[in-house]
């Protein structure tokens, strides 16, 4: 162990390739950054980044002259294993080929001596079971051989392939030389793309509590090459913008009409809980520091080898929400519960997929992530929410000299609440508008509806067993010479 250690030093002391230490690592969902340290005891010295590195993004915390770097191919450890490997394959294949090549000499040997004619009668029989007896064991010995020497074949030509599509990947890492005045420990940092983290979320629906609960689990990974040992890693959350300053103005010209198509904009994300309860279970979860922009989840000392995941509870919490049946009878009769709940404050909670839970049952998957204050999650539809819709579409001509068309919409749903609870139930519709002037529009109904924000609702409450019955219906009336696209 000693001279280990001796040799240990030794080779610090002569090379200018440093050893590097990752000590701390800030996780972000795409990349991370790397603090590492080097011990030097040369004013010139090398370190080795992996070819995921970017080297234009190294600092270091002392007082460096200059560096520079350039990228190499890299000889993968695991080549050499392979190859020592491939060395004792072939070896063996030898070995057996020669073993089958004396064993081949031996059936000659006997096949000769059957052939002799100078052996006397008394002596034949027993000669003869001796010359089939070894004839015999050369024949088993010889395929037997064959059959190890094909599975020595197969080992060495995977083994091969093996080694072609490593050297084939020709990875890459980067050789950074620096001069330095000071000797000793130099921290540096980088940032590396090859490493990151996700968010997955369960969601547990508690209506009868009038409760929604949120766990939120992070999937940290790592494939940058270098195991990290012992380091400390903080996740960094937030909405992080891929578009980093705003578009130019476009001059404004009066021109012919072309036809364009304009990207999709992109979704900007809206930031704990309004009387938020934080679950017993949270006493292990990671210390989490709020910034403006960013949160930052303080996981400890971890390590995690280069190709490997871990997932790590990052929160936990339960709130009070508010739960209704949301019916679009047009769409479909199907009623469908939603949880609503107001926040304090926003939460930060990056896209990922979420399991749903319905009384602590899985129902589903969805997509979901959270930036404002105003939480709305839907858990499926209920089958104890009994639901009829009935729609009709009648048209034809008025007026005495039948100069203006008529279109009646009739709607009609029919609601029982088969729960042993009552439940809160709201209606939707699109109003219906027009962009035409002439067109008269006329809306009949047998409960007053909320009419707001070009949508149509009516919000009650069913108690267990009751049944409701809405009734609307639209009138809508325009002159004969318009063309009109009714939408439905």
């Amino acid at each position: 162990m000693k001279k280990k250690v001796i040799f240990t030093i030794c080779l610090l002391l002569c090379s200018s390739l440093s050893l590097a230490k990752i000590e701390k690592i800030y996780l972000y969902p795409k990349g991370a950054e790397i603090i590492s340290s080097a011990i030097t005891n040369n004013s010139e010295f090398e370190l080795v980044l992996p070819g995921s590195a970017q080297p234009e993004t190294l600092t270091f915390s002392s007082d460096i002259e200059n560096f520079s770097y350039h990228l190499r191919e890299k000889t993968p450890k695991s080549i050499e294993k392979l190859k020592q490997q491939l060395k004792k394959l072939i070896l063996e294949k030898q070995k057996i080929k020669s073993n089958i090549i004396s064993q081949e000499n031996s059936l000659m040997f006997w096949k000769t001596q059957a052939e002799r004619k100078d052996i006397g009668f008394k002596n034949l029989v027993n000669f003869n079971k001796l010359i089939l007896k070894n004839f015999t064991l050369a024949k088993f010995n010889i395929l037997q051989l064959e059959l190890k020497l094909k599975e020595i074949k197969k080992k060495i030509e995977k083994i091969k392939k093996k080694i072609e599509n490593i050297a084939a990947k020709k990875d890459k890492e980067w050789l950074i030389k620096i001069k330095t005045k000071r000797k000793g420990i130099i921290r540096y940092s980088y940032f590396d793309s090859s490493a990151g983290w996700t968010s997955s979320y369960s969601l547990y629906a508690l209506p009868m509590k009038k409760k929604i609960k949120i766990k939120q689990k992070a999937k940290i990974w790592q494939k940058t090459g270098s195991n990290w040992d012992n380091a400390s890693i903080i996740l960094v959350s937030g909405h992080f913008s891929k578009q980093l300053k705003p578009l130019p103005l476009s001059p404004w010209i009066i021109r012919q009409k072309e036809i364009f198509y304009r990207k999709a904009a992109l979704k900007a994300p809206s930031d704990i809980f309004g009387k938020m309860e934080a679950d017993k279970a949270n006493i292990n979860l990671p210390i989490q520091k709020q910034r403006n922009f960013f949160d930052e989840y303080y996981l400890g000392k971890l390590s995690l080898k280069t190709g490997g995941e871990k997932y790590i509870t990052l929160k936990q919490l339960t709130t009070n929400a508010n739960y209704s049946y949301i019916i679009r009878p047009y769409i479909s009769p199907k009623a469908f519960l939603q949880s609503k709940a107001s926040l304090k404050h926003s939460l930060k909670l990056p896209p990922g997929k979420a399991k749903l839970f319905l009384d602590d049952t899985f129902i589903g998957k969805t997509s979901f992530s959270l930036w404002d204050k105003n939480l709305k999650i839907y858990f499926g539809n209920d089958p104890e929410i009994k639901t009829k819709f009935y729609f009709h579409k009648e048209y034809g001509n008025k007026g005495i000299f039948k100069k203006e068309k008529i279109y009646t919409y009739i709607y009609e749903l029919k609601i029982q609440n088969l729960k042993k609870m009552p439940v809160n139930i709201e209606v939707e519709d699109a109003k219906l508008q027009s962009e035409e002037k002439n067109v008269k529009i006329k809306l009949d109904y047998n409960i007053k509806p909320i009419i707001k924000d070009n949508k149509i609702s009516w919000k009650f409450v069913l108690q267990p067993q009751e049944e409701k019955i809405l009734h609307y219906e639209y009138t809508i009336s325009f002159p004969l010479n318009l063309n009109l696209d009714m939408g439905r």
